[in-house]
């Protein structure tokens, strides 16, 4: 978000000043309008300082915003007289009415609404600029709508909206076994132990049909591969070569998984694992029974845009969640 929004109103100035607003926004007067020039530079070069205003009166209009724009009202009617309290704005405020000498009130906006556009015409503080009620508010994020009505004074950098959340916290104890591998790992164990145990049990039947004997059952073969993964291996080896060669690849296969899972369940146990932290809204997206939320007022200016014109899915999918509660919060399944 950037600095205050400024709308000069040359009519309510005396006669004959000239007044000189700098980037980004252009340097206007009653002549006309010149080349923008820095603020940094008109601060620097003495043949660009600013006009004495001789105490002219400004109207401001403030939403708070800490630590830019903070305030306390003087009354509790709407639309009330506000004292600024230390913010940056304020201070920002308060340096400039030294140096350019003005004097200013300001009012505090109903429902802290910045301002959205409906037809052609904008509510809260930027409807009030707008319709030239004040003459600048504090801080406002700049549009592509809003630039083509007012201009904008850059006084700080801009400011990042994040999501926060708990502290990751640690994963439940009796869980312990099955982390050291993944769902999918855990999946193609099971997978290969079947595969493995059908392979042997045709293998067997294939056998005795050639050259007789007992029938094997699948349960036997099945619970034979398990055994081989639980490093409780049978006594008795299959009889005929074919088997033998599948057992032992069998056994070679247990080996490399039970050394993995000890070395990985020995790390888990040492070091207990946490919950991923949720840091883009796909996280959030993917967590299952999670809520979300934002203040109300928040949503009335430029964070209401950004859902209302984004194209990502997942923006839209945050979005369209989103529920109003008792608590005066924006929450969402």
């Amino acid at each position: 978000m950037w600095g205050g929004c400024v709308r000069v109103q040359t009519s309510h100035l005396p006669p004959n000043l000239n007044i000189h607003v700098f980037p980004p926004v252009a340097i206007a007067n009653r002549t006309g309008v010149s080349e923008p020039r820095e603020l940094q530079q008109l601060m620097v070069y003495r043949r660009y300082q600013f006009p004495n205003m001789n105490g002219h009166g400004m109207k401001i209009v403030t939403a708070g915003y800490f630590p830019y724009a903070d305030y306390t009202p003087n009354t509790d009617e709407p639309y009330s007289t506000a004292t600024l309290k230390d913010s940056m704005d304020a201070r920002l405020i308060k340096e400039f009415s030294k140096k350019l000498n003005f004097t200013y009130v300001v009012r505090e906006e109903i429902d802290r609404l910045w301002g959205n556009l409906k037809n052609g015409v904008y509510d809260g503080m930027m409807g009030r600029l707008q319709r030239h009620e004040v003459d600048f508010c504090t801080m406002v994020t700049p549009l592509r709508e809003r630039l083509t009505m007012m201009d904008f004074l850059r006084t700080y950098p801009p400011d990042l909206m994040t999501v926060l959340s708990l502290k990751p916290s640690l994963l439940p104890q009796h869980l312990a076994l099955v982390r050291p591998f993944t769902v999918m790992v855990w999946l193609g164990i099971l997978v290969s132990l079947l595969v493995w145990a059908v392979v042997l049990w045709m293998l067997q039947r294939l056998w005795v049909q050639v050259a007789g004997g007992k029938t094997v059952q699948f349960i036997i073969t099945f619970l034979y591969g398990w055994a081989i993964l639980l490093e409780e291996p049978p006594k008795d080896p299959s009889v005929n070569v074919s088997g033998q060669m599948l057992v032992g690849w069998w056994l070679v296969f247990c080996l490399i998984i039970s050394t993995g899972f000890k070395s990985a369940l020995i790390a888990h146990l040492t070091v207990q694992d946490k919950d991923k932290p949720v840091e883009t809204f796909q996280d959030m997206l993917n967590t299952p029974g999670w809520k979300w939320g934002i203040e109300v007022w928040l949503m009335t200016g430029a964070p209401l845009h950004y859902f209302l014109t984004h194209t990502d899915p997942t923006v839209k999918a945050v979005y369209e969640g989103f529920e109003a509660s008792e608590l005066n919060l924006i929450q969402a399944y």
